[in-house]
């Protein structure tokens, strides 16, 4: 990829950081913590190949491959994370219909 593209990329990333570390802030919800740090990763690992392309860990795997594979376990937990909310949400919303309508 281009230095123009990862440049987008790292801004695209930048961005999501700030609108769900917000959104987190401003919900006081602890969930968004997963996500946070997963797109604070993934732009760590962009950073790295722009700026620090040569900086290796151990001499062997380069810093921006192991923070995107650092991404990867963030990355799952934040999207379980979110099908859990998603499914109790909609248990909720199911207990509510029928409390309101028991004749169903």
């Amino acid at each position: 990829m281009s230095d123009h593209g990862l440049t987008l990329l790292l801004l695209i990333f930048l961005a999501h950081v700030v609108a769900f570390a917000a959104a987190g802030v401003r919900r006081r919800e602890p969930y968004y913590a997963a996500t946070v740090l997963t797109f604070t990763l993934l732009s760590g690992s962009v950073a790295a190949r722009l700026y620090l392309p040569d900086w290796n860990m151990a001499g062997a795997l380069p810093l921006h491959e192991l923070l995107r594979w650092l991404a990867l376990p963030a990355a799952a937990v934040s999207i379980v994370w979110t099908l859990l909310r998603v499914r109790a949400r909609r248990a909720r919303q199911r207990v509510a219909s029928e409390q309101a309508d028991p004749a169903r």
